[in-house]
């Protein structure tokens, strides 16, 4: 089944119409849904189908009791929010800094502010 959108901004998928607000929604329940079946979604990147790429997506980033929240926003799926422990948070930091190296010096603080990283 094939989604459709429709002139009016609807989606009609099978016999049903959605407004943007119903497809949200729809999503979120789907992906509820999806993250209780058998089996899991693989823990390894699948091979066999193209994966949604997101580019420069905005971001927002903060401390919680465990160590970081991540909310990165999706243009299909919204914003998907990640809870990293400190262990994970500084694996990334470390990752990033030797694959593509320490920012230079002069880099100002970065700051996130209303969805974007600066």
């Amino acid at each position: 089944m094939k989604p459709k959108i429709n002139a009016d901004g609807t989606l009609t998928l099978g016999e049903s119409n959605f407004t943007t607000e119903q497809v949200e929604q729809l999503i979120h329940d789907m992906l509820l849904a999806r993250s209780r079946m058998e089996p899991p979604v693989p823990q390894q990147l699948p091979q066999d189908r193209d994966p949604i790429v997101q580019f420069q997506p905005a971001m927002e980033v903060s401390r919680n009791p465990e160590g970081i929240t991540l909310a990165m926003r999706s243009a299909g799926l919204g914003w998907v929010v990640y809870s990293l422990p400190e262990r994970q948070a500084h694996f990334l930091v470390a990752y990033f800094t030797k694959r593509i190296g320490r920012p230079p010096v002069d880099l100002p603080d970065i700051e996130v502010a209303q969805g974007q990283a600066n």
